[in-house]
């Protein structure tokens, strides 16, 4: 008996880490923004500015200071903060 408790319990708990990375994901979207970056910082064309986070995609894009990229990830607002956590990005050919 005391084997099927500890499988209801630990059955729970998974639901509930479910529950929380459901809540997590719905919170944040996938974007694609072009930009420029500056420091730990994306200028998207509109003048929205997101913060980088850091992980290892990131920190290889704020490697490229000044330069127009093509930026695609989840966003979140963290206190009014929108933070961009890069999955992906591509260096955007100046055509001027």
């Amino acid at each position: 008996m005391k084997d099927h408790k500890w499988l209801r319990g630990m059955a729970s708990s998974a639901a509930v880490v479910l529950m929380l990375v459901t809540i997590a994901a719905a919170s944040s979207e996938i974007l694609t923004v072009e930009g420029t970056i500056i420091n730990y910082q994306l200028v998207a064309a509109d003048g929205q500015i997101y913060e980088i986070a850091v992980n290892d995609v990131g920190d290889r894009l704020v490697e490229f200071v000044d330069t127009r990229v093509r930026v695609t990830g989840f966003v979140e607002n963290e206190d009014g903060i929108k933070v961009f956590t890069v999955s992906s990005y591509e260096v955007v050919q100046d055509n001027s």
